[in-house]
């Protein structure tokens, strides 16, 4: 009886392996695709961008952050990057006069829109 307890019990952990949701990105955490907002008269803005999910060393003590998504809001241009290779972003006007603008890029490949209406977000995507 004892032997079927061990044998039952190597079989639930050899079974029992951790499913990886996300990839894991070494080295600096925004070396991914660049993002640009222009807003030439000062509107304000949201920008939402999701990517395939990831972990990150976000600081010293929290080394795995998972992340999928990123949201920034402002006005005026502004300009970064994100976490990995690909990312699908949606900008909204929230305010302000003139248009706003969306550009993404990395290693060659572009993807720009831009929109002067509250009611018609800009969406751009590289994958």
């Amino acid at each position: 009886m004892f032997a079927g307890l061990l044998g039952l019990a190597a079989g639930s952990s050899a079974a029992a392996q951790p499913v990886v949701l996300a990839t894991d990105v070494p080295g600096p955490p925004f070396a991914g695709v660049f993002w640009s907002v222009a807003a030439p008269q000062g509107a304000a803005w949201a920008l939402d961008c999701r990517f395939v999910p990831l972990t990150y060393p976000a600081s010293r003590y929290d080394l795995h952050f998972w992340a999928n998504r990123m949201r920034r809001e402002g006005a005026g241009p502004q300009r970064g990057r994100l976490p990995g290779p690909d990312g699908r972003c949606t900008l909204t006007k929230t305010g302000g006069d003139g248009p706003v603008g969306l550009g993404l890029a990395l290693n060659g490949k572009t993807a720009a829109n831009g929109t002067n209406s509250l009611a018609r977000p800009a969406f751009a995507m590289i994958f």
